[in-house]
């Protein structure tokens, strides 16, 4: 009769404390221009954002991404503001005359910081630029130069100027608006040619022209090729603060479901361990396998059961011998990860030590042992080791 060895290790992670969960507003990043000496935003997108009940906050130009992970821990909403034209090399083409000035270090940050918005579930709308580069991000493409490559013969002028812009029944827009058609500024020359998997076209110019998309998968992610935030967002007074009031009322239950999590302890009850640690795979990078901390960190994860199954093969002393220095090997594997991320990582062997763990916001915590049953069960967030066979 075969048997198999049954190793289950607790993954916990406290999540950060930097949150301030004193605050009542939502906290909204705003992405910024990147110069050689600074990062900048205009105000009109601090003022639309204040005027609707958040708090606007710069998110500084930076490649690094671990840098701008930390930053989404404190934010509740995430705006992606206009700028310059995109490389054209994000979405598979090479650049046209008519390409206007790019800037690739801004690039590389607004996407990087698209990806890991979504990742957290942050709510994002994304404006003119940040509306394109949603649609890049996701696999989408663009028109390079709307007067050279747009196939119209009567397409309307789309820079500096004002044009009305007809809106799906039911789409989000519409029903934040309240209405399916609307004047509105417009500033680009480049556009959403063909839609991201996951999102739908959902607004439009006379000439046909994408004005606004949205995600279909459940993501809270909205785009709008127009400026909302240079038209009138006086409260309760216009189309605009409609736009941001949605974004805020988005925010707001995004921040409640963190102060939830700060207040209580989740755990998955099992997860496949990775049966193989072959370099550079690390739990602190994100990889492919199920177990590693970003990934936990974007679920508000404090815990995890690690479940691996060993064959043992026939009940004989050898077979069990083999079985349980192949557990071993595993466990000194997880326990070297733990050393190499060490700053993210501690052990948990009880209850208690999660909550320590997590009031310290330090972001993980294992728990590993094994047993020399046939078959082991081990629920290590007890003090005694549970087993049966």
């Amino acid at each position: 009769m075969k048997r198999l060895f049954s190793l289950y290790i607790l993954l916990s992670i406290a999540c950060s404390s930097i949150y301030a969960s004193n605050i009542t507003k939502p906290i909204i990043g705003i992405s910024c221009s990147n110069s050689q000496y600074s990062s900048s935003v205009s105000k009109s997108y601090c003022e639309a954002i204040n005027n609707a009940g958040g708090i606007a906050v710069m998110i500084p130009v930076s490649s690094d991404s671990i840098v701008l992970r930390n930053t989404l821990q404190i934010l509740d909403g995430i705006v992606m503001t206009g700028g310059g034209d995109i490389h054209p090399s994000y979405f598979g083409e090479d650049p046209i005359e008519q390409l206007g000035e790019v800037d690739s270090i801004r690039d590389i940050y607004d996407i990087h910081l698209i990806k890991m918005a979504k990742q957290h579930n942050i709510p994002m709308l994304g404006i003119c630029r940040g509306e394109q580069l949603i649609n890049v991000a996701f696999g989408g493409t663009l028109y390079q130069d709307l007067p050279s490559q747009y196939p119209h013969d009567n397409l309307l002028q789309h820079r500096n100027t004002t044009h009305s812009v007809s809106l799906q029944p039911s789409s989000w827009i519409a029903n934040t608006t309240g209405t399916t058609s609307f004047e509105t500024n417009t500033y680009h020359h480049q556009a959403v040619k063909d839609v991201a998997p996951g999102f739908k076209a959902t607004g439009h110019s006379d000439d046909g022209v994408i004005e606004v998309i949205e995600n279909i998968e459940g993501y809270p992610i909205w785009g709008m090729q127009f400026h909302p935030e240079r038209m009138n967002t006086a409260p309760n007074d216009s189309i605009a603060h409609h736009i941001f009031d949605f974004l805020i009322k988005e925010a707001s239950i995004f921040k409640h479901a963190k102060e939830l999590h700060n207040r209580t302890i989740s755990i998955d009850t099992h997860t496949d361990s990775p049966l193989d640690f072959v370099k550079p795979y690390s739990i602190g990078n994100r990889g492919k396998y199920q177990v590693d901390i970003p990934k936990m960190q974007e679920g508000y994860l404090d815990a995890q059961y690690l479940a691996c199954w060993v064959r043992q093969g026939d009940l004989t002393p050898l077979a069990r011998q083999k079985a349980n220095s192949r557990i071993n090997e595993l466990i000194d594997c997880i326990y070297h990860q733990i050393d190499l991320n060490n700053e993210l990582c501690g052990i948990a062997r009880n209850a208690n030590d999660i909550i320590s763990l997590k009031q310290r916001a330090k972001r993980h915590s294992l728990s590993v042992s094994k047993m020399d049953m046939p078959l082991a069960l081990i629920f290590l967030n007890y003090k005694n080791s549970t087993t049966k066979e």
